[in-house]
């Protein structure tokens, strides 16, 4: 939170974003023995939800970002807390999949026909975590959840949602416009947009194939808690098993 306020009041994000709406006397949250509540001031706009940006917003956004990006830790001491760590926090599960006893899940019967490109996702990602890890590349606050949900249109683009901001390399938000994610269609001229307000930027492919090869295998992981421990009607699940099916065959052809 301190770093949304310096972005807010300190750089041109304020265009881009909101923050917090302090309390009468000066804090960003009231918290109790069950909530930490945060109120962020009203946006009269629509959120973009799965809709195809127009050509303006693919360039707000490409401004909106490069401008992100053009700040690191310089903005904040609090920055430390949220460097990237590169880690695999559903390595485990997936590891572990073959052994587990399906509980009548179907999910098992999903994941059979995958298991050899979720063992080489996971070797694929460990040697680049490895990488990046040991890399002195360039690290910059990063949204790390663009996608349309996210994004608010007034009569500019508002980026919302900002508990994923970490200090990362610029391909934790750029992988969105690459082939197979949200916003794959607009890459050509996003692209153009940003590297006209960051010139020096150059594309790290080990990132990017990082951020690809994670939020894909995280997607992966995500819709097998789903199906497993939510309490999802059938409805819910069938549904759930087929977005899960569909992001394991977007796996295989990655690799």
């Amino acid at each position: 939170m301190p770093i949304l306020f310096r972005l807010c009041e300190d750089t041109g994000m304020r265009d881009w974003m909101a923050a917090p709406v302090l309390t009468r006397s000066g804090q960003y949250k009231v918290e109790d023995d069950r909530w930490i509540l945060v109120a962020f001031p009203m946006i009269n706009g629509a959120t973009l939800k799965n809709n195809r940006l127009t050509e303006e917003q693919i360039r707000q956004l490409a401004w909106a970002l490069a401008e992100l990006h053009s700040h690191g830790g310089e903005i904040s001491g609090s920055a430390q807390f949220i460097q990237e760590d590169f880690s695999l926090p559903f390595a485990d599960m997936l590891k572990a999949f073959p052994d587990r006893r399906d509980k009548e899940s179907g999910v098992q019967s999903i994941l059979r026909p995958f298991e050899s490109s979720l063992r080489g996702g996971l070797e694929r990602l460990g040697m680049l975590a490895k990488t990046l890890k040991s890399s002195h590349g360039n690290r910059v606050l990063c949204h790390t959840d663009i996608h349309g949900w996210n994004l608010m249109w007034t009569d500019k683009i508002i980026l919302v949602d900002w508990e994923g901001l970490r200090l990362a390399p610029a391909e934790a938000d750029l992988f969105v416009f690459t082939e197979g994610f949200f916003f794959d269609y607009a890459a050509g001229e996003f692209m153009s947009a940003c590297q006209k307000r960051r010139k020096e930027y150059k594309v790290s492919e080990d990132a990017l194939a990082f951020y690809r090869l994670r939020r894909r295998m995280e997607d992966i992981s995500e819709f097998i808690y789903s199906v497993e421990c939510d309490n999802l009607t059938s409805g819910e699940k069938s549904s759930s098993l087929k977005q899960l099916y569909a992001e394991c065959e977007a796996l295989s052809a990655m690799l």
